[in-house]
Parts: structure tokens; C-alpha cells; sequence
């Protein structure tokens, strides 16, 4: 949860940002440069991101995929779920996805979403305004099959 960036290249790139031969050719500074909140977050995080933790995250990204389709299609509404590994997106339309401008949702397909997105604040689930989500590894089984549950309500109550 804390904010993070990196930039990295060559030596000869990296070296505009080197103050070792006095004021650098590009002087570059931020709010969390250094920041030793995030730094030791990161640490932890990468020494927790084993290979086991991914494919736990991946198996639960597969169910939570399978979770809200089965949420979509017994609410009768027209839609589809997308994703990846730990992440997955909720599309109220039936056409083709085959890339950004096909998944964007349009007039009348955001404002159902903003209320889809509204409703399962209020049953206490968060996911983006754009009924997209990544998950994360304290989330359990029993997490993902609440939330198909009140997605498929939430569903129901907008249709």
C-alpha cells in the first residue's frame, strides 16, 4: 500500500541524474526518493512475492474470474469478466473484447457501472469505479465467494 517508482538504465544514461561531478545534467528529486517507509515495504514485499505466494494469487485471481461470471450469469445481465493472475475486471456489455477501446465501457454501460460500483462499497467490497480489482495475498477463498454473492445481488437490485 505505500507508493513506490523506480527508474533504471545504463550507466551512461542513469549518469544525467549523478550529482558525483557537481550539479547533474538533470536534477531529479520526489516526494518518496529515499523514503524509508517505502523502501522497507518493497523489501518485505519482494521477500514475501515467492513463487508459491504468485501461484496461491494466481489460483485466486482463477476463482474470483469464475466467481463473478457466475455472478453475471445468474443475475441475467449482460456481461463478461476479464483478467489476469491476480486481477480481473467486470464488463457490463456482451461484444468482443480485443483490446482497451473495446473493453471502455460507453455512455450508458458507465453509468451502470458507477452503480454496480457504488452498491458493492455498500456491501463492502472496493474495487475501482471501472468495476476493475487486484487482489491481494490476505485474501482468502471465503472472501471471493462473499463477493460473488453480493455481486450477484447488486446485479439483481440494478437490472
Amino acid at each position: 500500500g505505500f507508493p513506490v517508482g523506480a527508474v533504471a538504465g545504463t550507466e551512461v544514461a542513469m549518469g544525467v541524474f549523478s550529482h558525483q561531478d557537481g550539479k547533474p545534467l538533470n536534477p531529479s528529486s520526489g516526494t518518496f526518493t529515499a523514503n524509508p517507509v517505502t523502501m522497507s515495504a518493497g523489501l518485505a514485499t519482494m521477500e514475501l512475492m515467492t513463487p508459491e505466494a504468485y501461484a496461491t494469487l494466481d489460483a485466486l485471481g482463477a476463482h474470483a474470474r469464475m466467481v463473478a461470471s457466475q455472478a453475471v450469469q445468474a443475475a441475467g445481465v449482460e456481461g463478461q469478466v476479464t483478467g489476469v493472475g491476480g486481477m480481473f475486471a467486470i464488463h457490463l456489455h456482451a461484444r468482443p473484447i480485443t483490446d482497451y477501446r473495446s473493453a471502455y465501457p460507453t455512455g450508458d454501460e458507465a453509468t451502470r457501472g458507477k452503480a454496480v460500483h457504488l452498491a458493492l462499497l455498500e456491501a463492502g467490497f472496493i474495487m475501482s469505479p471501472k468495476l476493475s480489482a487486484f487482489l491481494s495475498t490476505a485474501m482468502k477463498v471465503d472472501d471471493i465467494d462473499r463477493f460473488g454473492v453480493a455481486l450477484e445481488a447488486v446485479l439483481r437490485n440494478q437490472s
